[in-house]
C-alpha cells in the first residue's frame, strides 16, 4: 500500500493532513477537552476536592512539557513514527486505568501515561511532520489538520457528557479507551510517514511563474544560539502566558457554567458548541495567517480570546454564552494553529524542529499551571471568575509583546 499511495495522483501530504485531523480529533478531543466533564462526578463519587482532580490535567500538561523539551532528542533517537506507534497503546491503557481508579495516585499514574502518549500523537509530532511535507500552503494544511481537535472535541464532549449521565463516569472512560484503540492504531501504523523521503517524494512547494518549484531555505540556527537572543525569550514568555489564558478559557467552561446554575448537560453542550465553532475557527485562522500576515492575525486572535474570557466573567445571559462560544471557537484556535506560524515568522533563521519543542514546553507550562491554579482559586472563593480576570490580564500582556516582536523593526537585531 505504501508504494501504491506514493504513486497516487493526490499529493500524499494531504493523507498526512487527514491522518492528523483524525488523530488529533481523537486523542486531544478525548484526553484533554473531555477531562473537565469528569471533575464533578469523580469529586461527588469519591469525595476528592476540585484541585485534587484538577491535578490530573496538570500532570498531563507536565508530561507534554517534558516530551516537548526532549522532543528533538527523542525523535532523532527513536524516530517519530515508532514513538507514535508505542503511544497508541499507552493512551488506551491510561484510560482503562482511569476507569478502575479509586486512589488519587491511580488517577495520577493514568494521567502520566496519557500525557506522554498524547504529546507524542498530536501537536508536537504533527507540527514537525507537516513542516516536512509542506513548504507551500503550510498555513492551510496546519489549519485543516488541527481542525480535528475541534471536531473531535465537539463530538466527544457531547457524547462523553451523555455517557457519564447514562452509564456513569467509569463506563464512560472504558468506552473512550475503546475509541482510542480502534482509531489511533490503524492510522499510525498504516498512514503516518514523517518525511516525504520515506515514500520517495518531495514536499509541496510554491512554483515560480515558469512552473518550477521554489526550494525554500530552512533556518539553520540552533536552539543554543536562539537562547542567546531577547526575541526568543520574549516569545517563550508570551506563549506561556497565552497558553495559561486559553487553557483557563477552554477547560473551565463546563464546570463554571454548571456551578453558576446551568445543568450538566447544558454546560457540556456549550463546551461542545464551542468546539464546533473551533472547527471553522482553525481553518479560518490558518487562512488569515496566509492572507493577512502574522501580526494582524495574531492581534485578532488575542482580541477574540479576551471576548471569550469576558463572557465567562459575566456568564448568565444569552449574550455572554455567545461571547464564550466565539472566544473559544475563534480565539483559542491560536494555541494550535497560530503558534507554529508565529514561531516560523518571528524566528525564521533557526531550525524549526530544534526550537519548536522548547517553545511548546513553555506553552505546556502555562497549560500545566492553569488548571491547578484555577482549582485552587475555586476551592478558596467558590468561583472561577477571579481566574478569568487574571487570565485576561495575561492576554493583554502577551498580545502586546507579540506585536512588539513582530512589528518593531529594531527587534530584528535582537
Amino acid at each position: 500500500m505504501k508504494n501504491r499511495l506514493a504513486r497516487g495522483r493526490v499529493f500524499y501530504g494531504w493523507y498526512i493532513v487527514a491522518s492528523g485531523f483524525a488523530l488529533m480529533g481523537t486523542t486531544m478531543g478525548i484526553s484533554v477537552n473531555c477531562q473537565t466533564l469528569f471533575i464533578n462526578p469523580i469529586c461527588s463519587d469519591l469525595g476528592y476536592s476540585r484541585s485534587q482532580i484538577a491535578l490530573v490535567a496538570t500532570i498531563i500538561s507536565a508530561c507534554t512539557m517534558m516530551v516537548s523539551l526532549f522532543s528533538q532528542k527523542l525523535f532523532s533517537s527513536f524516530g517519530i513514527r515508532r514513538l507514535m506507534q508505542v503511544a497508541c497503546f499507552l493512551i488506551t491503557g491510561g484510560f482503562l486505568i482511569y476507569s478502575f481508579a479509586i486512589e488519587l495516585w491511580t488517577f495520577y499514574l493514568a494521567a502520566l501515561l496519557v500525557g506522554i502518549s498524547y504529546a507524542l500523537l498530536t501537536s508536537i509530532s504533527f507540527s514537525v511532520i507537516l513542516t516536512n511535507w509542506f513548504e507551500d500552503r503550510l498555513g492551510f494544511a496546519i489549519g485543516l489538520a488541527f481542525m480535528g481537535t475541534a471536531a473531535g472535541s465537539m463530538i466527544f464532549t457531547a457524547l462523553t457528557g451523555y455517557w457519564i449521565e447514562l452509564f456513569g463516569w467509569r463506563s464512560a472512560y472504558r468506552i473512550l479507551a475503546g475509541v482510542l484503540c480502534v482509531i489511533t492504531i490503524p492510522i499510525v501504523y498504516l498512514f503516518v510517514y514523517p518525511k516525504p523521503d520515506d515514500l520517495g517524494l518531495e514536499p509541496l512547494r510554491r512554483r515560480d511563474e515558469s512552473g518550477i518549484p521554489v526550494v525554500s531555505r530552512a533556518g539553520t540556527g540552533t536552539l543554543k544560539e536562539a537562547r542567546k537572543t531577547v526575541r526568543f525569550w520574549l516569545m517563550a514568555f508570551s506563549i506561556a502566558l497565552m497558553s495559561y489564558a486559553m487553557s483557563t478559557l477552554t477547560f473551565t467552561i463546563a464546570p463554571h457554567l454548571n456551578n453558576i446554575g446551568y445543568s450538566g448537560t447544558f454546560s457540556a453542550n456549550i463546551a461542545s458548541a464551542s468546539m464546533g465553532v473551533l472547527i471553522g475557527g482553525k481553518l479560518a485562522l490558518g487562512y488569515a495567517f496566509d492572507r493577512l500576515g502574522t501580526p494582524t492575525a495574531t492581534l485578532v486572535s488575542c482580541i477574540l480570546v479576551l471576548v471569550g474570557l469576558s463572557g465567562m466573567v459575566v456568564a448568565g445571559s444569552a449574550l455572554s454564552i455567545a461571547m464564550i462560544i466565539v472566544g473559544v471557537g475563534f480565539g483559542s484556535a491560536f494555541g494550535t494553529v497560530g503558534y507554529q506560524l508565529l514561531v516560523q515568522s518571528s524566528l525564521s533563521g533557526y531550525s524549526f524542529p530544534s526550537i519548536y519543542g522548547f517553545l511548546m514546553a513553555c506553552s505546556n507550562l502555562g497549560g500545566l499551571i492553569a488548571p491547578l491554579n484555577n482549582g485552587l482559586i475555586y476551592d478558596a472563593t467558590g468561583s472561577y471568575r477571579i481566574g478569568m480576570i487574571l487570565a485576561s490580564f495575561m492576554v493583554l500582556l502577551a498580545g502586546g509583546i507579540f506585536q512588539v516582536v513582530l512589528r518593531w523593526k529594531n527587534v530584528s537585531a535582537m
